[in-house]
C-alpha cells in the first residue's frame, strides 16, 4: 500500500498522506469524547470483542469517497473480511449505543485510508489510476484486536494515539 500511496501521490499533489505507519481500518468515528465517557468506550469494546473471534483481512484494490470524480478520502477496500468486519461493526455499535452514541447513519464500509484530498476537484489522472488499481491485491493478516484511538488533527495529518485495546475473542486488555 505504501507503494500505492506513492504512485497515487504522482497524481494527487494536493493530498494529506496517512503513512505507513498509521494505517488502520476505522470501525467508528466518534468524533469528539469526554475523558468522561472513555471508560464506558473500553467496556463497549471489550463486551464486543468477547463475543467474536479474530478473522482473517484481505486489502484489495484502491477507491475514493464519495467517488473517483470528486475524491475526498482516497483508500484501498477488503476482500476477505468484509462480512465479519461488518458484523463486528455491527455489534460496537450497538455497545456504543448503550453508551450513548447516536447508530452511524452511513453503511458501514471497510477499507483503510490511505490519504485526504485537501482541495477535491475532478482529476482526470487520479480518476484513471484509481480505475487501473481496483483489483490489486495488497496482501493480508489477520484481525486480531479493536483498538480506541484518540486522533488529533494537524497541517500534515492526524495524530493517532492508541488508548486502549482488547483482543477478539479473548476480551483480554493488551494497552
Amino acid at each position: 500500500m505504501a507503494e500505492a500511496e506513492k504512485e497515487l501521490a504522482q497524481v494527487s499533489a494536493n493530498t494529506s498522506w496517512v503513512g505507513a505507519e498509521k494505517l488502520h481500518i476505522t470501525m467508528r468515528f466518534l468524533g469528539e469524547v469526554s475523558e468522561v465517557l472513555v471508560p464506558q468506550i473500553e467496556e463497549a469494546i471489550n463486551l464486543t470483542t468477547q463475543t467474536h473471534q479474530s478473522f482473517p483481512l484481505e486489502v484489495c484494490g484502491l477507491g475514493a469517497f464519495p467517488n473517483s470524480k470528486r475524491a475526498r478520502v482516497l483508500w484501498a477496500g477488503l476482500s476477505t473480511g468484509k462480512t465479519e468486519a461488518l458484523t463486528l461493526f455491527t455489534t460496537l455499535e450497538k455497545e456504543l449505543e448503550k453508551v450513548g452514541f447516536a447508530r452511524e447513519t452511513r453503511p458501514f464500509s471497510g477499507h483503510i485510508t490511505l490519504g485526504r484530498v485537501r482541495y477535491p476537484k475532478h482529476n482526470v489522472e487520479l480518476e484513471r489510476k484509481l480505475a487501473e488499481s481496483a483489483d490489486i491485491i495488497f496482501g493480508g493478516e489477520p484481525a486480531e484486536r479493536l483498538v480506541l484511538f484518540k486522533s488529533t488533527l494537524k497541517p500534515r495529518g492526524s495524530i493517532y494515539d492508541e488508548l486502549y485495546s482488547a483482543k477478539l475473542s479473548l476480551g483480554a486488555q493488551s494497552s
